[in-house]
């Protein structure tokens, strides 16, 4: 968004091949297999985001001088209440946390945009959401990340807004002078402030240092801040009404001069025209770049049943490029997330796969907007970072170095932690050399049968392919067992040098004949990576479906003994695992207790069904009769059978229920008769030795 190249940055020779020339085979991409590029040299091959301490996505980012500078927060939301916790960290040359910039973790405030100055010092810009309403807030830190207190008041700025509007902070610029440009919203209105170096109101601009457009926009995405054409572009989604009345938002570019008022002479009143050419469901634009003659590049997605991303060229009189043509481009992203330009023009665009492949995909493009092929494999790049699980990132902010290198910040989430947390990663920029890339689990998750004999997984190399490279895999237990469930399997895949070819592990599912067996699992594992190689999801599992599959498994639940003054003897029958399909299942009852005088039930035989999707258990209550008599244990008896619509019947399918009498004996010694009558003896005996002595 405001990042340019820095002169800092270490230059190096750019190797440009004609397209002619890739066209028709006199050279290919793979032997300039350096541009975009994991750098080797920079965290765990091109990624740091094993970083402590720090939760919640990063959102914005700027190097110089080899150092990265980002920012970002982790919320946490229960009904109406939030709890915010904003960061800002450094990390140096070689992808480590700088421990010398120590800014503190900021209370409820969350940071979208950071940018570093001149000085060695950084600007920030966010919200505070410690009362009511929120506040648009800029901050700015020393270069050992502590507030600069000669900054607003105690380092943080306020942007004015009327009483009780919310306002939130979410793009910035920093000028040349030492002012600094913020864009935000305030009560659902785009504003914008420009502060001078001190942190109070610049009042050249706007009025009294602020513009509020009095136009309705889309709360997110957020507003989006570039210097442009002398003054200023403004990225917002514009509310319309759409075919059924609701509200649909579409990208728009807003322009003002430097003095903060509408640009007259830019689309109209200063609104460009559409983007894109509108949809039923409108177009999200995520980020804007400009180009050294003003021009602009907007990137974002249509919005529908089928996602599908755009970048756009807008002339400096806000019409949009005809001659600027993307769909090599963009043909393979879903959307894009982030957009950077670097110095020559190029532009570098971050997003997701189409094809649903997990992992961000980079592209590069020339500044005419073709596709960049001596980028990455083929003008594009997957970034994907290590974990034991599989893991989406989504790339937030992205910087072209002057040598062409990309660094980006984002979050990656995962189902294991259900949060995201930061990631930093760097790609090489335009020299003759590469990097060895990463091993990544194409898919984390399996499902087989037993029937299915074997089970296959693709392991494939991305980020580079520079260098002979290896790793070790391995099949462990976990629910299902080796040698059972599964077959033994361990062993290394290799790629040579150049080579990124995908490699598949192919692992054997054993049968048996016992019962029918529920879901089982088991996991492949890679482990040390070899010729610098790195790895990115480690782990993919594999889930052996149960026997059942997919109507499901029937199974009985009930107490093993009863009192008979419990009354009830309660019986579950449940649906377990699947639930596909209609299906049903007949329940018996019998035993040595005798219907009608030890229970009472209508019949012997119940038949209970299931819809389609439906896991609910089943209830039969059986009413117990306390007949207050002394005798022997009795046994209730319930079986499970005649299962339909593909389900079949599990280990519990009977149970035998004892039914424990609690009742004293009616003859012999210890009955409660007994102890009657030999009470009422005793006291007339009692009484005819008291007549006798009295006689």
């Amino acid at each position: 968004m405001k990042k340019t190249a820095q002169a800092g940055d270490t230059a190096r020779i750019r190797i440009v091949v004609p397209t002619a020339a890739l066209a028709t085979g006199l050279v290919t991409p793979l032997a300039l297999a350096g541009p975009g590029d994991l750098d080797p040299a920079f965290g765990r091959v091109g990624r740091a985001s094993d970083l402590p301490n720090l939760n919640g996505p990063a959102w914005s980012l700027d190097a110089r001088d080899g150092d990265i500078l980002f920012g970002g927060f982790d919320d946490y939301c229960y009904y109406w209440y939030c709890d915010y916790t904003g960061f800002a960290a450094q990390l140096g040359a070689d992808g480590g946390l700088d421990a010398a910039f120590a800014a503190a973790k900021l209370d409820q405030t969350d940071v979208r945009d950071v940018a570093m100055l001149p000085d060695g010092k950084a600007i920030a810009v966010g919200t505070d959401h410690k009362g009511s309403p929120d506040v648009l807030v800029v901050f700015r830190l020393n270069a050992d990340g502590t507030l600069d207190t000669g900054f607003g008041t105690d380092g943080v700025a306020q942007i004015p807004a009327p009483p009780g509007t919310h306002a939130y902070g979410t793009s910035l610029v920093p000028e040349p002078d030492g002012r600094i440009t913020v864009a935000g919203l305030q009560g659902g209105k785009l504003v914008l402030a420009r502060l001078l170096s001190n942190g109070s109101p610049d009042i050249s601009f706007g009025t009294n240092g602020t513009f509020v457009w009095e136009t309705a926009i889309a709360s997110y995405p957020w507003p989006r801040l570039v210097r442009a054409g002398g003054g200023y572009r403004v990225l917002a989604h514009v509310r319309r009404p759409g075919a059924d009345g609701s509200a649909v938002y579409d990208c728009r570019v807003l322009a003002l001069t430097d003095a903060g008022v509408l640009d007259g002479a830019y689309g109209s009143g200063g609104l460009s025209g559409d983007v894109v050419v509108p949809t039923a469901n409108g177009s999200q634009c995520a980020a804007i770049g400009a180009q050294r003659d003003g021009r602009v590049v907007v990137a974002g997605s249509n919005l529908g049943d089928s996602a599908q991303a755009f970048a756009a060229r807008l002339l400096s009189t806000g019409a949009t490029d005809p001659l600027f043509r993307t769909d090599a481009a963009t043909a393979a992203l879903s959307d894009v997330t982030a957009l950077a330009i670097g110095a020559d023009d190029s532009i570098a665009l971050a997003g997701h796969d189409k094809s649903g492949v997990p992992g961000a995909l980079v592209v590069r493009l020339q500044a005419d907007g073709l596709l960049d092929l001596v980028f990455g494999r083929n003008g594009s790049t997957t970034l994907d970072l290590e974990s034991d699980s599989e893991v989406w990132p989504a790339v937030n902010d992205m910087q072209i170095l002057s040598d062409g290198a990309i660094v980006m910040a984002g979050g990656g989430w995962s189902w294991d932690s259900w949060s995201a947390k930061p990631f930093v990663a760097r790609l090489l920029g335009n020299s003759s050399g590469g990097g060895p890339g990463v091993a990544d689990f194409l898919v984390a998750d399996h499902e087989v049968r037993e029937t299915d004999g074997s089970v296959s997984m693709s392991v494939r190399r991305i980020g580079g392919r520079t260098g002979a490279v290896s790793v070790a895999y391995e099949a462990v237990s976990a629910s299902a067992t080796v040698g059972v469930d599964f077959g033994q399997a361990a062993g290394q895949l290799t790629w040579g040098d150049g080579e990124d070819t995908e490699k598949v592990i192919t692992i054997p599912v054993l049968r048996d004949g016992g019962p029918p067996e529920r879901p089982e699992e088991f996991a492949i594992q890679l482990s040390a990576p070899g010729g610098g190689l790195g790895l990115a999801t480690r782990e993919t599992r594999v889930r052996i479906l149960g026997d059942s599959y997919p109507a499901g498994l029937f199974n009985l639940n009930v107490k093993g003994s009863v009192l008979e003054r419990e009354l009830t003897v309660n019986v579950i029958v449940s649906r377990e695992d699947y639930g596909s399909g209609a299906v049903a299942v007949d329940l018996t009852v019998g035993g040595t207790a005798s219907n009608g005088q030890d229970y009472t039930l209508p019949q012997q035989a119940y038949r209970f069904s299931w819809a389609d999707g439906d896991l609910s258990v089943r209830n039969l209550s059986i009413p117990l009769v306390n007949d207050r008599r002394k005798e022997g244990e009795e046994t209730i008896t319930l079986t499970l059978s005649g299962a339909t619509g593909g389900a079949l019947i599990g280990e519990q399918s009977s149970a035998t229920v004892r039914v424990l009498d609690d009742d004293e004996s009616s003859s012999g010694g210890g009955g409660r008769s007994d102890a009657l009558f030999a009470l009422l003896s005793g006291l007339a005996g009692l009484l005819r030795l008291r007549r006798r002595l009295l006689g």
